[in-house]
């Protein structure tokens, strides 16, 4: 996910947050933001995405 930082997105590894071993892969993402920066977050996430052609 480092890719996310391109389209200004930061994310954290879950396995920081207590994740299993077979959670590797799994993100977290704080939401906790005026609905206007959320929706421009999730923009930018569907973005990265399509051009990153992992949609």
């Amino acid at each position: 996910m480092q890719g996310l930082k391109q389209y200004k997105v930061i994310v954290s590894a879950g396995s920081g947050f207590g994740g299993a071993e077979e959670e590797k892969g799994w993100v977290r993402i704080t939401l906790a933001v005026p609905w206007e920066q959320f929706c421009e977050g999730v923009k930018r996430i569907e973005n990265f995405f399509l051009e990153s052609g992992l949609a």
